[in-house]
């Protein structure tokens, strides 16, 4: 399976941060995608947002558990748990989809974040609906839920209050273009803009927007899982590999955040990785965060997206 990623967001003027936040983890054959929309209500829903993108990767690629849709569930479950007492009033749309090698590929949404599919045409089709006040009692056309303002009242999300199971919708031996987008894309752009949104056009003269995202995935069948990230992907991307070996954190590691930026890596070190190509090999982005690492830490740390932890020795 290869899978080519876009991460695309932009901050809106609701609120002081940009609260749509995407993540990848990769591990032996598998893939797991994940966007979370924290609310525009709450001011700490950018942080839930952003935690709950880090926990569900962090989990995916150090977890030694088969994966399945009940798994999922209940590691979401268990998540939401985890994540009460730090975030009481927490509010989050989540979207995540999980690949296997075989091509086989399963989205949970819970919330306002839809998934769409892109055909040759750059015609997207919307597979699934969102969770709103609009369309709570019947199937409504994506284009006339947008146009509600009921849409905003959510009947299903990732908040605090209570937990509640998301949907569920699997595929098998996908090959395509898949979009996962935030309601600031797919409700507020119309078509057109939404084509130019995923050419790199953010131009907009509205004073009065949410934050808009979609991640792009297009995928294609191989008998390994290759991953490569678009030198173009915005902000808010949290990417972590399975490393090779045991999982967690070695002695010795500098104290590096995981979440790591694309924007944060040498310009210098990217433009000598893409040479000519439009995406970066994950291994790449790892020499080149090693790299990094030991520049400013005077030592050699393991990159932060393959650090392991030494069982059964101390943490000194």
């Amino acid at each position: 399976m290869d899978i080519e990623a876009l991460w695309l967001t932009q901050q809106g003027t609701r609120t002081s941060d940009n609260r749509d936040h995407a993540g990848f983890g990769m591990r032996q054959n598998e893939f797991l995608g994940a966007v979370v929309d924290g609310s525009t209500n709450g001011a700490a829903n950018g942080g839930y947002a952003r935690a709950i993108v880090q926990m569900l990767v962090d989990w995916f690629v150090e977890t030694a558990e088969a994966i399945t849709a009940d798994l999922m569930v209940n590691v979401l479950r268990q998540l939401h748990e985890n994540l009460r007492e730090q975030f009481p009033r927490g509010s989050a749309s989540v979207l995540l989809i999980h690949a296997t090698g075989r091509n086989s590929i399963t989205v949970f949404h819970s919330g306002d974040c839809v998934l769409g599919e892109l055909d040759t045409n750059d015609v997207i089709a919307w597979q699934t609906r969102p969770h709103t006040l609009t369309n709570a009692l019947a199937e409504i056309p994506l284009k006339v839920i947008a146009q509600s303002p009921t849409r905003h009242l959510l009947t299903r999300s990732f908040r605090s209050r209570a937990f509640e199971p998301p949907d569920i919708l699997e595929r098998e031996e996908f090959s395509g273009t898949l979009l996962l987008a935030s309601d600031g894309f797919w409700a507020e752009l119309p078509e057109k803009d939404q084509a130019k949104f995923l050419a790199g056009d953010q131009s907009s003269a509205e004073t009065d927007r949410d934050d808009r995202s979609v991640l792009r995935l297009r995928i294609s069948f191989s008998d390994h899982l290759v991953f490569a990230m678009h030198d173009k992907s915005s902000k808010n991307l949290y990417l972590r590999t399975q490393p090779k070996g045991r999982r967690g954190w070695s002695k010795g590691t500098c104290n590096q955040p995981s979440f790591r930026r694309l924007s944060s890596l040498p310009q210098g070190a990217l433009r000598s990785a893409l040479r000519g190509r439009s995406t970066i090999p994950v291994d790449t982005l790892c020499a080149i965060m090693r790299t990094q690492q030991e520049h400013q830490c005077g030592r050699r740390p393991i990159c932060a997206t393959e650090r392991t932890r030494s069982r059964g020795r101390g943490a000194g």
